[in-house]
């Protein structure tokens, strides 16, 4: 995507790639360069040990970081770690960084004999890299071992990257703290494949401090503040920056150092008219006392359910349309000390807003007629019958209709007078005319297109 080239083999003795020279060590070394889309070298990189090495495939990763295949024989430096091979030549598999080819990691394997890794190819979805070439006797690849074979060599096929199982975090994170104590949470993450992954914290306190060990596992700490108590929350995230990533998040609730209870609770901000809106309370107590939870302040139209000490749920449907905030106070106590949260809900306004109360259920909006909610967005409507209405505009509403799909119609279209006017169907992008005659089983529906008059019912 860089528009970068890159190339790799073999030369003796010594090479040019423009202004790039290299030499080798031993008889052959191998190396890899790269060519920019103008077609001028950027870097060229040799790779070799006191005895012949070969470059025998290269294949990019999907960030397009270039990994390398080959054989080597003695010892063989890369990015500052020594590895020797076991037996005549050994192969190896190594990854560079596309900017400047510092490596990024490498393995090697083979037997008492002469191996070679000599083809990679890299899925670019999973980032799983299929290896092959010919192997030795009792040849070695990490904990996996060949054992013996009835020929001088075999050829294999080899694996790297995710095995089948998903990567999470394996660890549960402590979720309750003192103040002044010593907080730590050591989290372990995997598995991962061959490329390292990054710890990082998306979301944290100040006073922790995160330490990465670079193989997916790492340490939160840090020394809990004293005084009041506080929910904080936190989010690590951990990534091999290619194919893979996963987060945990939680709430780590300090508690008090004078006593008083901790409210912990997550309430969702937005609450919708006619659907039911609910969130739970937990209340922790730094001393163990019982905790009483209750509402200094609530809307009529919630409730709160205490589920045992310290648990309650706030619960309840809006039952009106206008746009409006409403504000709940909890508060906790252990009878001498106590814990407030207030928070404020957000209901939207809704098409029926503004509609008058006919009374047992019975609603009319002047524009619209005659209605009956449901404690859904399922309405029974007067001209209509039984339509699914939409919308938050108070001069204008969707609604669907079973085999007539989505309409729309406004106070400019319709006369709930007479029980008729225009709508518009979603499906066919066209306007139709409806007339009730009083009644959803009398509403014909006229179709310009075709001239005309359908049942609004269809059986």
């Amino acid at each position: 995507s860089t528009g970068t080239y890159f190339l790799a083999g073999s030369y003796r003795l010594s090479a040019t790639f423009d202004g790039h020279g290299l030499t080798s060590v031993g008889g052959s070394d191998a190396f890899l360069a790269s060519l920019s889309s103008q077609g001028d070298y950027s870097l060229a990189s040799s790779i070799g040990t006191e005895w012949s090495d070969k470059a025998l495939d290269l294949a990019l990763d999907p960030k397009g970081k270039p990994i390398l295949a080959g054989s080597f024989g003695g010892t063989l430096t890369l990015g500052g770690n020594d590895f020797v091979s076991r037996g005549d030549a050994d192969g190896f598999i190594a990854k560079f960084d596309d900017s400047n080819a510092s490596l990024l990691w490498a393995k090697t394997g083979g037997g008492s004999g002469p191996d070679a890794f000599r083809s990679v190819v890299v899925d670019h979805l999973s980032n799983r890299i299929c290896l092959t070439g010919y192997v030795s006797n009792e040849a070695i690849f990490d904990q996996h071992e060949i054992g013996t074979i009835s020929s001088t060599r075999s050829l294999f096929v080899a694996g790297l990257g995710y095995r089948d199982e998903g990567t999470s975090f394996s660890t549960i994170p402590v979720r309750f703290a003192s103040g002044g104590s010593q907080y730590v949470y050591d989290f372990v993450t995997g598995p991962w494949g061959v490329d390292a992954p990054v710890v990082s914290a998306i979301e944290m306190p100040s006073w922790l401090n995160l330490q990465d060990n670079g193989n997916g596992s790492g340490s939160l700490s840090g020394t809990v503040p004293t005084g009041q108590g506080d929910v904080f929350s936190v989010t690590l995230r951990v990534s091999d920056g290619v194919s893979r990533s996963v987060s945990q998040s939680y709430s780590l609730v300090t508690k008090s150092t004078n006593g008083a209870p901790v409210i912990v609770a997550s309430p969702s901000l937005q609450a919708i008219p006619l659907e039911e809106y609910s969130f739970d309370l937990t209340a922790f107590d730094p001393d163990g006392d019982v905790v009483v939870i209750y509402a200094s302040i609530l809307p009529s139209w919630l409730k709160l359910e205490r589920r045992g000490p310290g648990l309650a749920t706030v619960r309840g449907i809006p039952t009106f349309a206008d746009d409006r905030n409403e504000t709940i106070e909890i508060v906790a106590t252990d009878g001498l000390n106590e814990d407030r949260q207030t928070y404020v809900i957000h209901i939207s306004a809704s098409w029926w807003a503004s509609s008058d109360s006919l009374g047992v259920g019975q609603w009319r909006k002047n524009w619209f007629g005659q209605f009956s909610l449901s404690g859904s967005s399922w309405i029974y409507h007067e001209h209509l019958g039984w339509v699914f209405a939409e919308g938050n505009q108070l001069d204008s509403v969707w609604f669907w209709m079973d085999g007539w799909g989505w309409f729309w119609t406004s106070d400019q279209h319709w006369n709930s007078d007479t029980g008729e006017g225009h709508i518009y169907r979603s499906d066919e992008a066209a306007w139709f005319y409806l007339r009730s005659y009083d009644s959803p089983k009398n509403a014909k529906l006229y179709r310009y297109s075709t001239e005309e008059w359908m049942p609004l019912l269809l059986e």
